[in-house]
């Protein structure tokens, strides 16, 4: 009797860690695909938000690319309005030929800062800061050139302050020293932010 209860019990055990054990297995397969199912989800969410924010910062860097190379072209047609004014030795007729050349510096100024702050946004706070005090120091030396060359040019020779030769020559060393590094500059930090940096020689 005995051996047939303990037999019926073994059988019954048996029976049970078999269901256990089949159970498991169909919850763990359950779990299993659920949890593939669920990695496939996130990484198609994943996949999505990286290609949305892909197709954004390629946008961003286009409008970035079209603002650098419109603010570089004013930038260097304000350098050459001004230089042009303050090359030595332009022979006669200069002195009309620098009214009119103020007047186009001051369309190109108007056209850079209408520009500039339209553009600015995709440029840091410093590199803009320095943009602006470039074109304002650029500004402030010619304002100053054409009043010292007035002065020197008086047709009244009680009024003059100097000679036009000795405004020229200080005129155009210091803009030389001044302006060109600033330039430089700032076409470098350009490069940068374009990603075309050329590398260091080895």
């Amino acid at each position: 009797m005995l051996k047939e209860i303990l037999t019926v019990v073994g059988s019954s055990a048996v029976a049970i860690c078999a269901v256990a054990w089949l159970a498991k297995s169909i919850i763990t397969h359950w779990l299993s695909k659920d949890v593939d199912l669920q990695k496939a989800k996130l990484k198609s969410v994943a996949d999505m938000e990286l290609e949305r924010l892909r197709v954004r910062f390629s946008h961003l860097h286009e409008k970035r690319l079209d603002a650098i190379a419109t603010l570089h072209v004013q930038l260097v047609d304000l350098f050459d309005s001004v230089e042009s004014n303050v090359t030595p030795h332009q022979g006669p007729g200069f002195h009309e030929r620098r009214v009119e050349r103020v007047k186009i510096f001051e369309i190109l100024t108007a056209d850079f800062l209408r520009n500039f702050k339209k553009q600015r946004l995709y440029l840091s706070k410093t590199l803009c800061d320095r943009l602006f005090g470039f074109v304002t120091e650029l500004n402030r030396f010619n304002q100053t050139f054409q009043t010292e060359m007035n002065l020197a040019s008086s047709p009244i020779p009680r009024e003059r302050h100097g000679n036009e030769q000795d405004v020229w020559i200080k005129s155009w060393t210091s803009f030389n020293e001044k302006f060109p590094p600033v330039l430089d500059a700032l076409e470098t930090e350009f490069r940068r932010l374009l990603g075309v940096m050329e590398k260091e020689p080895s």
